[in-house]
């Protein structure tokens, strides 16, 4: 998936979440829905432009379309990259986060 298609996953996420349909947004933005659909299926690429109309219309940050992380598959990139997330946790934290997993993966 490129850069472009995960850019399109994460609008029609936010988009949804937002509670609007596609045309709904497109007429907010005064642009054609097709056009909007090609943003969201990654056939075209955003300008700096639309992503801004888009964040000031669905009053988000423009950096939450870019919220998006590349699949990983190397077992130990992503144990760091969790390494990390719980690094700045407190003994609390920790401990509710260590109860949150056993719940989760527990057989």
């Amino acid at each position: 998936m490129n850069d472009s298609e995960r850019f399109g996953q994460r609008l029609r996420t936010v988009r949804e979440s937002a509670g609007f349909k596609q045309v709904q947004l497109a007429q907010l933005l005064d642009v054609d829905s097709k056009h909007l659909s090609r943003l969201e299926r990654g056939k075209v690429n955003p300008s700096f432009e639309i992503i801004f109309r888009i964040a000031r219309t669905l009053k988000i940050s423009p950096s939450l379309l870019f919220e998006f992380d590349d699949p990983e598959s190397d077992p130990k990139i992503l144990k760091k990259k969790i390494q990390q997330l719980l690094d700045p946790l407190d003994r609390e934290q920790l401990q509710l986060t260590r109860r949150l997993l056993k719940t989760v993966f527990a057989p």
